[in-house]
């Protein structure tokens, strides 16, 4: 009979028989498996299972999933050793995040515009570009960050640096399947240096 537990200390150091997702799809759980790569028979740690409930996370958020939860959950079993147990982790990934606005401050010197269209893989949502892809990556957004500074440096501005920025949750916009998000506080600060190309 199984049964699930939180998991809790044991003076028997319990081994891993198996493990699996739940409340993801197939090829989903499919990918993860591969990713993760947890060893059957290894010692069941509390370090283990901290790490590996992260991981499956961060694999979601990477994917736009930005609120996942992930419950890890320890299975008995009476027909496996009494030292052996399975580790099933709940997923949540609720809905995707989309951007529903950029918001440049301490932007002097271009258009918003202009620079939205350097961030190649992070979008606002448009009304009038409904195919445009809008959700937000953390991976993406750190790498469009870095061509905005490239952006700017390739104009004359060398010492350009973005001070600070926030993402937070918009209550506007709201799509059924979505929650959305706004980027904001991108303030920048730069000093123009001679001899820089045309605009």
């Amino acid at each position: 009979m199984f049964g699930c537990h939180s998991l809790c200390a044991s003076d028997t150091a319990l081994r891993l028989a198996r493990f699996s997702f739940k409340g993801i799809r197939k090829g989903e759980s499919d990918a993860l498996t591969d990713k993760i790569k947890l060893i059957k028979g290894k010692i069941v740690t509390d370090a283990l299972v901290k790490n590996t409930q992260l991981a499956v996370r961060k694999y979601f958020v990477d994917k736009g999933f930005l609120n996942t939860t992930v419950k890890p959950m320890q299975v008995r079993d009476s027909t496996l050793p009494g030292n052996a147990v399975a580790l099933v982790f709940v997923v949540d990934k609720k809905r995707k995040v989309k951007i529903n606005e950029i918001i440049f401050e301490g932007n002097k010197d271009f258009t918003d515009a202009k620079l939205r269209k350097r961030l190649k893989k992070t979008k606002q949502r448009e009304i009038y570009h409904v195919f445009t892809p809008s959700k937000f990556v953390a991976t993406q957004y750190e790498e469009d960050k870095d061509k905005l500074a490239k952006f700017y440096s390739k104009n004359g501005y060398r010492d350009f640096r973005i001070v600070s920025d926030t993402v937070y949750a918009s209550t506007l916009r709201k799509a059924a399947s979505t929650t959305t998000a706004t980027l904001t506080g991108m303030a920048t600060t730069c000093t123009l240096m001679p001899n820089s190309p045309a605009f």
